[in-house]
């Protein structure tokens, strides 16, 4: 009784098997897609950081080119304001910092852990600044990768939940085929039981799998064979007594 308690009962053992194979599963799939979307993601953002800086570049070099610091700041402010950028920085010629306009980084409705797992280079996009035959400077464009951690988290939380879905109806589905299939193990360990206690009563229990028809055949077979010993030994056991 010890020894059966101890050991692991096979819809447990079966359910463990297919959590481990759709954690694993899982596990595969998310940093194959997570990786890919992460990629293109990085891809989008530095090639929407270039093209801010390649529409910035004529403006602020013709500003530059007069020395006109605020219509240049205008332009980058005009820039900075309507689209989605962590930082536009301008250099001048000897790469000294002539303004720049920085947002901090604020990653909402993504958990800290997401952010730290799975970083997002934004990338910085770069073009010179020139006016006429003159080069003035470099101006810097770094995207807000805000909008690329929320959709790399939603669509990563989305992949989850269609996976727990599916290893739920697996479970599910698990359960029913192993109820179908332990009903004759069932069986055949009460069928022993009788046996022991002298019942010889056939197995009529329907099988669903060729093993465990041939396993109730077999035990089968085995009862009516005792059986049949067992009532031949019977006359001889009467005789006997009444000697």
């Amino acid at each position: 009784m010890l020894e059966s308690r101890s050991r692991m009962s096979l819809p447990r053992l079966f359910s463990l098997a297919l959590l481990a194979l759709f954690l694993t599963l899982f596990l595969v799939v998310a940093m194959v897609s997570v990786s890919g979307t992460r990629l293109y993601l990085e891809q989008q953002l530095a090639s929407h950081a270039q093209d801010a800086a390649t529409a910035l570049s004529l403006p602020l070099g013709q500003a530059l080119g007069k020395d006109d610091l605020v219509l240049a700041l205008a332009n980058v402010a005009s820039m900075f304001d309507r689209g989605y950028f962590k930082s536009i920085t301008v250099l001048g010629n000897d790469r000294s910092l002539l303004f720049k306009r920085e947002l901090a980084e604020n990653v909402e409705d993504v958990p800290p852990w997401f952010v730290s797992v799975f970083p997002i280079s934004a990338g910085t996009g770069e073009a010179f600044l020139g006016s006429g035959w003159r080069q003035l400077g470099k101006v810097l464009v770094v995207s807000q990768p805000t909008f690329a951690y929320q959709y790399l988290w939603h669509t990563t939380s989305s992949l989850a939940a269609w996976f727990a879905a599916l290893c739920a109806l697996a479970w599910v589905l698990l359960q029913a085929v192993l109820l179908f299939v332990l009903r004759p193990l069932r069986a055949i360990e009460k069928a022993a039981i009788d046996i022991l206690a002298g019942n010889f009563e056939p197995i009529t229990q329907q099988t669903w799998t060729s093993e465990l028809s041939a396993a109730v055949h077999a035990m089968n077979q085995m009862s009516r064979h005792l059986g049949s010993a067992h009532a031949a030994d019977r006359p001889d056991d009467l005789t006997g007594r009444r000697e």
